[in-house]
Parts: structure tokens; sequence; C-alpha cells
């Protein structure tokens, strides 16, 4: 190759050299340029010789320029932090992922990531720093929200464990302590607990509450409160959601009673957390803000969460003692009080024995007389001696005697049997006894057993009385019965019995006159078949009820088909029936029509009806006032008039929203001489709109009373003139 070649092919290759080395030097600067990180250079006194624009951007800069005669030293919110930096990075030369908390121009801290070396000249003199910069806020951020909540879990997982073995006199005092605890560490003011009353959570108190220095205690204030005035919140409860409020005025339209309530109590910010245990609502955690507004997200809310779940176990358990206790305390009482009961009982049992007109008296299993007390000889004519002597079979008549014969040998197999214990119920039946003279006396008997340790009887105690007169009264009860049979056949209601399948078994004749069935026709029938078909299913279910609750039931409304048919609304009354060995065998009722009545009601509701259609529906303003003079009805008219809906009256003090100031003084006596006197009043007044207009309004004001005619409000028709 000539020379002039060889210069030639030179030359092209410096060229391209060239080219790729301008090509690497733009895409370093542009890559300088882009780079989301902080790129500087500084010296060693501070001064930023260079920096790319995500580092001019992180210290709140808009360009270079901005940063010139800016010391890099003052921007690090720790001077002594820096100094170590330098020192650091001098000794090493270089520092890697060094943490520290810059301040941008706007004096906000930024935490960063740092990565910095020094450059030196030949004889070891700092020409500069270079250093990469990396904003890390999100990572501490993130880094001191797990450290938070690992040291919440742990706060509540300690204040678990620090009641296993506690004393049961100092849980009360640890809940409040592990209240104010949790509440220090989450910043809340103000931490209660809050238990309802009753499963029907009509009530609920303050049990529990922890404060912050200066905070005012509220919970005196706050015991069987009502909870018919937290309707939003107690339903956010029961249905297991938490509750957290940032700031109380942005609550909603319906927590409005809420709202009044903690606004009174002067709180920002609050969080509420439901207490369940077995799957009832039993109260519930809180926290109030009190000096700041405050919120709290879901992984805090799952840590509380757990913290109520223990509160309530701890509660319950403290219940449970409280009440095992009182149990231990009450049982001790009635041990105490039952042995002095035995003791005096046995003191007079012997008293009562030998004068008691019943004779008491104890056998052994064959029923020889151990002990017969002396009230037999005004029973039968016998000394204790003669009696106990008598046999068997000269005591009782044959009927008599086999009667109790065959009864004792059943009790006796049943008790063999293991099918009777021995404290079930002693049994008891009416015989006749012989008396000394011969006289037969009836006697109500009742006998039970006494047993060994190994539940073995070995004797049988008893009680005779002397029902001679009761029998003469079942005579006479007789009698009067047929009398009232001949009343009951000729009243106007309708009396009737049914058995346990609902099937009549009697009926008084007025059945005809009120059904149009004879008694032939509806003995032997279910009750259903009078009845309206619509309604038939309900009644068989209402009569399934009834006959499990066998208890009375009054004035039961149904409706039933005449045999002509038309229909015929009745009303029933009836009350279980029990045989002589109180085993349930029907119901026995009256019925009475009550058809007239029925339509009378309907005219009497229509009546009604188009009277409140008129009411809500006239030009007039119709407004009901209670004795406070708080609005209990709002008609449209009334907010044509004055421009507040309904909602507005029902909640608002519409005395202060309708009548100027210097008219209400006046409109005040006006319904008070209204209540005094009893008597509708008319005026005319000057009335104040929603929009602060002033308008001319004419009012008729009446009176309303209740049944005892005691004045219960006011009722207004207004209209404007």
């Amino acid at each position: 190759m000539s020379e002039h070649n060889h210069e030639k092919h030179s030359s092209s290759e410096k060229r391209k050299v060239s080219k790729l080395n301008q090509d690497i030097v733009k895409k370093c600067v542009d890559l300088f340029d882009r780079l989301p990180i902080g790129i500087y250079r500084s010296s060693p006194e501070g001064e930023i010789l260079t920096a790319n624009p995500a580092f001019i951007s992180l210290l709140g800069y808009n360009n270079f320029e901005d940063l010139e005669g800016i010391d890099l030293n003052k921007t690090h919110k720790h001077p002594e932090g820096r100094k170590q930096f330098i020192k650091e990075v001098e000794e090493k030369g270089e520092i890697y992922a060094k943490e520290s908390v810059l301040v941008d121009s706007n004096g906000n801290e930024i935490h960063v990531e740092e990565y910095s070396r020094v450059y030196r000249g030949v004889s070891g003199e700092h020409l500069f720093y270079e250093g990469v910069v990396i904003d890390i806020n999100e990572k501490v951020k993130n880094r001191q929200r797990i450290e938070f909540l690992n040291g919440l879990k742990e706060l509540i997982f300690s204040t678990v464990t620090s009641f296993i073995n506690i004393r049961l006199g100092d849980i009360d005092y640890k809940i409040t302590y592990s209240l104010g605890k949790i509440g220090e560490f989450i910043g809340a003011d103000r931490s209660y607990i809050f238990l309802f009353d009753d499963e029907e959570m009509n009530f609920m108190s303050n049990t529990h509450e922890a404060l912050a220095e200066g905070i005012s205690s509220v919970i005196d204030d706050l015991q069987d409160v009502c909870t018919s005035n937290y309707p939003w919140w107690i339903d956010n409860l029961k249905k297991n959601k938490a509750i957290v409020i940032r700031n109380v005025k942005d609550l909603p339209v319906e927590a409005q009673r809420e709202k009044k309530i903690f606004m009174k109590q002067h709180i920002k910010s609050l969080c509420s957390v439901p207490m369940f245990f077995d799957f009832r609502l039993i109260g519930f955690l809180g926290f109030d803000m009190v000096g700041s507004h405050k919120t709290f997200d879901d992984d805090i809310l799952e840590l509380l969460d757990i913290a109520a779940s223990q509160y309530s176990n701890i509660l319950n358990y403290y219940k449970s003692e409280r009440e095992l206790i009182e149990h231990h305390k009450q049982l001790h009482k009635l041990v105490d009080e039952k042995t002095a009961e035995i003791v005096k009982a046995n003191e007079q049992l012997k008293i009562i024995a030998e004068n008691s007109s019943d004779v008491i008296w104890t056998a052994d299993m064959d029923l020889n007389f151990i002990y017969i007390s002396p009230s037999i000889y005004n029973f039968l004519g016998y000394t204790t001696e003669e009696y106990s002597a008598l046999p068997f079979d000269k005591r009782l008549p044959p009927e008599s005697s086999k009667k109790l014969k065959d009864v004792y040998i059943e009790e006796v197999e049943l008790i063999n049997s293991g099918k009777k214990k021995f404290d079930e119920k002693s049994k008891s039946l009416e015989i006749q006894y012989l008396s000394k003279s011969g006289e037969r006396i009836w006697a109500e008997v009742s006998f039970g057993f006494t047993f060994d340790t190994n539940g073995k009887p070995t004797g049988v105690h008893g009680i005779a009385r002397n029902i001679n007169e009761r029998k003469q009264a079942e005579i006479i009860y007789k009698q009067y019965s047929d009398r009232f049979k001949v009343l009951v056949e000729n009243t106007s209601d309708w009396i009737w019995e049914l058995d346990t399948n609902g099937v009549f078994t009697y009926t008084n004749p007025v059945c005809e006159s009120m059904t149009g069935y004879t008694v032939d026709e509806i003995i032997g029938k279910s009750f259903t078949f009078i009845l309206d078909p619509s309604c038939c299913e309900d009644n068989l279910k209402f009569f399934q009820s009834s006959i499990l609750l066998k208890k009375p039931i009054q004035n039961h409304e149904n409706i039933a088909v005449h045999k002509n048919g038309r229909k015929i609304n009745l009303q029933i009354s009836f009350v279980p029936i029990f045989d002589d060995n109180d085993d349930f065998i029907g119901l026995r009722g009256i019925t009475r029509d009550i058809t007239e009545k029925k339509s009378f009601e309907s005219i009497l509701l229509q009546s009604y009806q188009k009277a409140s259609q008129h009411m809500r529906n006239t030009l007039l303003g119709h407004i009901e006032w209670d004795n406070n003079l708080e609005v209990l009805e709002w008609n449209n008219a009334a907010q044509t008039i004055f421009g507040y809906n309904k909602s507005d009256a029902l909640f608002e003090n519409m005395i202060e929203k309708l009548i100027p100031k210097e008219s209400r003084k006046e409109i005040l006596e006006i319904f008070l001489a209204a209540v005094h006197d009893q008597k509708p009043t008319r005026t005319i007044t000057k009335c104040m709109t929603k929009d602060k207009n002033l308008i001319q309004c004419e009012w008729f004001n009446t009176p309303i009373t209740d049944e005892a005619d005691n004045i219960t409000g006011m009722a207004s028709l207004v209209r404007k003139i």
C-alpha cells in the first residue's frame, strides 16, 4: 500500500473513532440528565460544581443556576451527621448506602440514601466529591409504618399476656391502664370501653376510661345511656363495622344525632371497634381525638379489632368469675339458711306431727306401722296403739283395700325396675277408711318411699287427710254444674270445646244462630270447616302453637263463613283443659260475633284516612307540636309556606326558625294560654321563611289531648296572608 493511501485510511479511522466518542459522550450526557436519581459533584468546602436535573429537583430548585452559591453542607438537617459523613468519605475514600436527612428549599425534610466518593490530586489533596443521592422517603415511611404496626402489635399482645394469672380485683385497673397505653401509642386523647346492659341493647354504659394529660373525664355522664340516641352508630356496630371519623363535622345526614353529641364533647375525630362474644355484640372499644384530627387505616383497625376481641374475652371472664363468686356466696348463704331451716324443722316436726289434723305415718315395706300421729283418734276414733295393732284388711273397705294394694304394688315395681326415681312425686289417691264405729270416711292419701344410699326402698311414709266435707262439696258442685249447663246452653255467646286434634267435642246451641250449623253438624268436625279458606293455614298454625303453649288466649279475631255463605267476624277467647291427672286434653272457649263492630271500625278507619289525606293535601300548613314546642308533623303546605322540608322541621327548633326574636315571647304566651284554657286560639303574626323573608301569617291553634284529657301538644293550621 502506498504512503498516500495509508494516510487516507488512517484519517478515515480517526473520524470514525471521533464520531463514536461523540455518540458515547452524548449518550452519557443524556443519561446524566434523564436518570431519576440525583448525581452531583461538589468541592470539599460544599460548593456544588455540577448536578443533574433529578438532584436539582430533589432539593426543590428549578435549575442549576438556583443552586449556585448553595452550601451542600447546609442542606443536611443534622450538621453533626454531615461532618461525620465527610470524615468517613475522606478516611475510606467512598461511602455506600449512607442514610441522611436533607432539607429542600421549602424547608421539607427528605430522607435519602447517599453513595459518595472523594477524588484526589497527584499529591493527595482533595479535589472534589462525587455522589449519588436516592430519595427513600417512601421507604422510610414504610419502615416507620412497619415499626409502628409492630410496636402496636407487641403492645396489644403484651397487654393480653399481662392478664394471665391476674387477681380478679385488679382486672378493672389493668384494663384502664392498658387502654391508656394503647391510646397513648396511637395518639388518642381518650380511650374507653362501652358495654351494653342487656342482650336487647337498649342501654349502654361507659365502663372503662383512660385519658391523656389535660383531657376531661366523661365516664360519669355516660352511664345507662339510651342507645336510641345513637341509631346510626349502633346500626354500624351491629354490622360488625369499625367506625372511623376523620372529622366529626363531616358525619352524614343520618348521623346528625351523633354529631350533636360528639361536638358537645369537643371531639374532633374518633374511632370505634365493635366487641363481640359468642357472635353477640356486647359493646365497643373507642378512641377520641380532642386536640387534633386523626384517622386510622385498615392495618391499625385490624390490630384494634384484636384488642377488642381480647377485651371481650377478658370482660366475659371477669363477668363469669364475679357471677361464680356471687353464686358461691348465695350457695353458702342458701346452705346456711337451709341448715337452719332443717334444724328448726326438726324441732318443729314432732310438734306439727303431734298436732296435725292430718294423719302422718311411716311404715316398713310390708305396711306395718312404725309411727302414726295421734290425730288418728279424731280421724277414726282409734288410739295410735289400737290402730297400729289393727290388721290391714280391718282398716279399709274391700274396694279401697284392693285399690291401695294395687297402686302400692305398681309403685314398688316401677322403683325396682328403675322406671321411677327416689326424688319423683309421691303417689296420691282417694280411698275410704273404716272408723271404729264402722262409718266409712273418705280420705286423700299421699305416700312415698324412703331409700338407702344404694337407692333401694326401705320404707313408706304418708299423709291421710279427711276429705268427707270436700266430697259433699263435690255433690253440691255437680248440682251447680247442672245449673251452669242450663245457663251455657241459653247464653248469646257460642261456647265450645275442642280436643287436642282441633275437633269439636262440645258446643252450645248458639252455634246455629251464629254459624247456621246445628250442634249435630258441628260435633266431631274440625274447627277449620267453618273458617274462611283463606285463613285456614294460619289458623292451623295458631292452634298448634296454642296446644304447645297451653296458655289462655284472649280476644283472638278470626273470619268464618256462615252456612249461607256470608262471611262473619268472630272474636275468640279460650283456656286449656286438663283432666284429673293434670294431663292436657283440649281447649274450652267462647266465641262472639263482632261483624257489626268490625264494620263500624272500618267506617272509622276510612274517616281517619280521609282526614289524614285532607291534612296532607290541604293548602293550609298543618303542624303538630309537642309540649316542648318540637315539631311532630309537618305537611307539604307548611314546606311551601316556610321553605323547610319535613326532615328540617323534625330536627330543628322551628319556633326560633319561624318566629322573629321580638315576637317569640308573645307567641309562647299564646301557646301557654291555649294549653291552660284548653281552647283553640287564632292569631296573626309575622313569620320568617328559610330564605329569611318576613311574611304575615294567620294561625289557628288547637290543643291536643289524650284519653285522660291531658294536654299532649298543639295542632296548628297556618296560611300566608
